[in-house]
């Protein structure tokens, strides 16, 4: 599903960083809300 691309790979890294960021007290977000941010993000 995840692209292998080096550069992609970095972007999502970095999404994946701060989006973690953002919720310190909810380890993950539902499966569903990360994936639209995926989606907007590529």
């Amino acid at each position: 599903m995840v692209d292998t691309l080096p550069a992609k790979q970095a972007k999502l890294a970095k999404l994946w960083n701060e989006w973690n960021k953002h919720n310190t007290n909810n380890v993950l977000q539902q499966p569903w809300e990360y994936k639209v941010q995926i989606d907007k993000f590529f």
